[in-house]
């Protein structure tokens, strides 16, 4: 049994409690789940002049591996402003870094303490409406502000100095966002149509992309899954003649629609695309 230490947070999952009978009209309505992380911090607070017992479990697949410290404590902030999403029903909130590939991230105050459980908590917003959670629900600013923890430890015993824990150039403060894009000012295409086109559609292991732009600046990919993550993120060098030919490799993308959106300085197209295995 894990201890929960807060309403809608557990030491192994994190945050991250949703609600879910409105979720799919909102998706419908154009909203999508989006992360991203708080890298520029504040860690001017001192730590705890006390010391705590604190017991600090690391997982590493089937092995457990526990030590006893004597830990003191400071907290770490950071504050970030979001860009391109539209005030009304916006959702943010803290996530484990456990599925980060880098691990980066803070611990939590909980007891006992899942070193492989990244924890951010955000503290701004308000209550969530009875769709998420209390607390991160941002209908009145785009800033987030959001923190975490790190420790200082000593030998249980002798109480000598022994490690940071994490060490400071690892912690970054982890969000996911719930919210609609704001909507984007371009200029339409002369016939109103994009000029996309990407076969096999279906596609398998890959498809192509052929399009044209109506500026010599550098064409930017991306391609969005249904719930709005990127899965392809590309920037072209410029052709002459503004015409361009991509593959694809969709080998590692899950079966679904996958959203094509490419932008250039004053234009935007977007294409849908199935990949099915």
């Amino acid at each position: 049994v894990y201890m929960k230490t807060y309403p809608g947070y557990d030491n192994v999952s994190g945050w991250g409690e949703l609600k879910i009978g409105n979720i799919f009209e909102m998706l419908n309505n154009g909203h999508n789940l989006f992360h991203d992380k708080i890298t520029v911090l504040d860690t001017t607070d001192e730590f705890t002049s006390s010391k705590e017992t604190l017991r600090l479990i690391n997982r590493k697949k089937e092995n457990v591996e526990e030590k006893i410290y004597k830990a003191q404590r400071r907290e770490i902030r950071g504050t970030k402003t979001l860009e391109g999403f539209e005030l009304s029903q916006l959702f943010v909130w803290g996530r484990s870094g456990r599925s980060d590939k880098n691990g980066f991230g803070g611990l939590s105050e909980a007891q006992p303490l899942y070193k492989s459980t990244k924890y951010t908590e955000v503290t701004s917003g308000q209550g969530g409406n009875g769709i998420i959670h209390d607390g991160i629900y941002h209908n009145h600013s785009l800033t987030v502000s959001a923190k975490t923890y790190q420790y200082k430890l000593f030998d249980y015993n002798t109480e000598e100095f022994i490690k940071y824990e994490p060490v400071l150039d690892s912690i970054e403060l982890n969000i996911s966002i719930f919210g609609k894009p704001a909507p984007i000012s371009v200029r339409e295409n002369t016939n109103n149509e994009s000029t996309i086109i990407a076969y096999p559609n279906p596609a398998t292991d890959n498809y192509i992309i052929k399009f044209k732009t109506s500026d010599q600046s550098e064409p930017k990919i991306k391609i969005f899954n249904n719930l709005g993550l990127v899965t392809d993120n590309l920037i072209l060098n410029t052709n002459p003649d503004c015409y361009y030919e991509i593959s694809i490799n969709t080998l590692n993308y899950p079966q679904g629609i996958y959203t094509i959106q490419i932008s250039s300085s004053n234009q935007i197209q977007t294409q849908k695309i199935m990949v099915i295995k």
